[in-house]
Protein backbone atom coordinates (compact mmCIF):
# COMPACT_ATOMS: atom_id res chain seq x y z
CA UNK A 1 0.00 0.00 0.00
CA UNK A 2 1.80 3.45 -1.10
CA UNK A 3 1.38 6.34 1.32
CA UNK A 4 -0.20 9.72 1.02
CA UNK A 5 3.64 10.93 0.62
CA UNK A 6 4.73 8.94 -1.84
CA UNK A 7 1.30 9.77 -4.20
CA UNK A 8 1.69 13.19 -3.68
CA UNK A 9 5.72 13.02 -4.99
CA UNK A 10 4.07 11.27 -8.12
CA UNK A 11 1.63 14.27 -8.36
CA UNK A 12 3.97 16.83 -8.16
CA UNK A 13 6.10 15.36 -10.67
CA UNK A 14 3.54 15.04 -13.30
CA UNK A 15 2.08 18.43 -11.90
CA UNK A 16 6.52 19.82 -12.45
CA UNK A 17 6.35 17.75 -15.98
CA UNK A 18 3.15 19.09 -17.21
CA UNK A 19 4.03 22.35 -16.73
CA UNK A 20 7.67 22.40 -17.82
CA UNK A 21 6.26 20.87 -21.42
CA UNK A 22 3.75 23.80 -21.39
CA UNK A 23 6.53 26.74 -21.17
CA UNK A 24 8.98 24.62 -23.75
CA UNK A 25 6.06 24.77 -26.03
CA UNK A 26 4.92 28.30 -25.22
CA UNK A 27 8.85 29.30 -25.69
CA UNK A 28 8.49 27.55 -29.37
CA UNK A 29 5.63 29.09 -30.30
CA UNK A 30 7.08 32.71 -29.04
CA UNK A 31 9.61 32.12 -31.36
CA UNK A 32 7.27 31.76 -34.27
CA UNK A 33 4.40 34.53 -32.55
CA UNK A 34 4.78 36.65 -29.71
CA UNK A 35 0.81 37.08 -29.31
CA UNK A 36 -1.53 33.81 -28.35
CA UNK A 37 -4.18 35.44 -29.60
CA UNK A 38 -2.75 35.61 -32.78
CA UNK A 39 -1.52 32.15 -33.03
CA UNK A 40 -4.92 30.83 -32.42
CA UNK A 41 -6.41 33.17 -35.12
CA UNK A 42 -3.62 32.16 -37.68
CA UNK A 43 -4.49 28.59 -37.27
CA UNK A 44 -8.24 28.67 -36.75
CA UNK A 45 -8.94 26.55 -39.60
CA UNK A 46 -7.14 23.66 -38.12
CA UNK A 47 -9.68 24.00 -34.92
CA UNK A 48 -6.90 26.19 -32.96
CA UNK A 49 -8.85 28.72 -30.10
CA UNK A 50 -7.41 30.58 -27.68
CA UNK A 51 -8.25 28.32 -25.23
CA UNK A 52 -6.85 25.51 -26.61
CA UNK A 53 -3.10 27.63 -26.56
CA UNK A 54 -3.67 28.70 -22.93
CA UNK A 55 -4.62 25.25 -22.08
CA UNK A 56 -1.40 23.95 -23.48
CA UNK A 57 0.81 26.55 -22.49
CA UNK A 58 0.06 26.34 -18.42
CA UNK A 59 -0.26 22.41 -18.49
CA UNK A 60 -3.28 21.76 -18.51
CA UNK A 61 -3.36 19.54 -22.24
CA UNK A 62 -4.13 16.66 -20.17
CA UNK A 63 -7.21 17.92 -19.90
CA UNK A 64 -7.74 18.37 -23.79
CA UNK A 65 -8.14 15.49 -25.90
CA UNK A 66 -4.91 14.17 -27.86
CA UNK A 67 -6.17 15.91 -31.35
CA UNK A 68 -5.41 19.17 -30.08
CA UNK A 69 -2.58 18.75 -28.63
CA UNK A 70 -1.43 17.41 -31.97
CA UNK A 71 -2.77 20.02 -33.71
CA UNK A 72 -0.98 22.91 -31.33
CA UNK A 73 2.33 20.92 -31.30
CA UNK A 74 2.03 20.76 -35.56
CA UNK A 75 1.65 24.26 -35.96
CA UNK A 76 4.32 25.28 -33.54
CA UNK A 77 7.11 23.00 -34.83
CA UNK A 78 5.54 22.55 -38.44
CA UNK A 79 6.73 18.74 -38.01
CA UNK A 80 5.02 16.02 -40.25
CA UNK A 81 7.49 13.48 -38.86
CA UNK A 82 5.29 10.04 -38.28
CA UNK A 83 8.04 9.43 -35.36
CA UNK A 84 7.30 12.75 -33.60
CA UNK A 85 4.09 12.34 -33.97
CA UNK A 86 4.60 8.79 -31.91
CA UNK A 87 6.67 10.08 -29.71
CA UNK A 88 4.36 12.57 -28.35
CA UNK A 89 1.32 10.81 -28.23
CA UNK A 90 2.88 8.58 -25.58
CA UNK A 91 4.01 11.46 -23.82
CA UNK A 92 0.48 12.67 -23.42
CA UNK A 93 -1.32 8.86 -22.96
CA UNK A 94 1.99 8.13 -19.83
CA UNK A 95 0.80 11.60 -18.45
CA UNK A 96 -3.24 10.87 -18.85
CA UNK A 97 -1.99 7.50 -17.47
CA UNK A 98 -0.36 8.41 -14.28
CA UNK A 99 -3.62 10.69 -13.60
CA UNK A 100 -5.60 7.65 -14.00
CA UNK A 101 -2.97 5.25 -11.50
CA UNK A 102 -3.39 8.22 -8.81
CA UNK A 103 -7.36 8.14 -8.69
CA UNK A 104 -7.25 4.40 -8.39
CA UNK A 105 -4.31 4.30 -5.06
CA UNK A 106 -6.08 7.17 -3.54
Amino acid sequence: MSSKNEKALVKDAAKTLRHSLGVLFQSRRERKEKNQQAFANKFSAQGLTIGIVRAIETGNFTKLTHPHLRTYLSAVYANKNQQFAIDHKQVYDGLKGIEGLLKVLK
